[in-house]
């Protein structure tokens, strides 16, 4: 059982953090540094992580919604 939660406990991080860099990677995110707080600190900087990217992308489909009503 040991085994099982210490195997988790490496994997969920990991796997977060490599969710994480290919993400911020795409949304010109700072990867690095995300990834790394989120490998180390999983359950305060993925939901801070999440919020960032949501915000982000609220951004991004705002710039672009301006750029259709100047084009229309």
């Amino acid at each position: 059982m040991m085994v099982i939660i210490a195997i988790a406990s490496i994997l969920i991080p990991l796997i977060s953090s490599i969710l994480v860099w290919r993400d911020a990677n795409t949304r010109d995110i700072n990867p690095w540094i995300w990834s790394i707080l989120v490998f180390f600190l999983t359950g305060l900087f993925l939901p801070l992580y999440l919020a960032k990217a949501h915000s982000k992308k609220e951004e991004e489909m705002k710039k672009s919604n301006e750029l259709l009503d100047y084009s229309i």
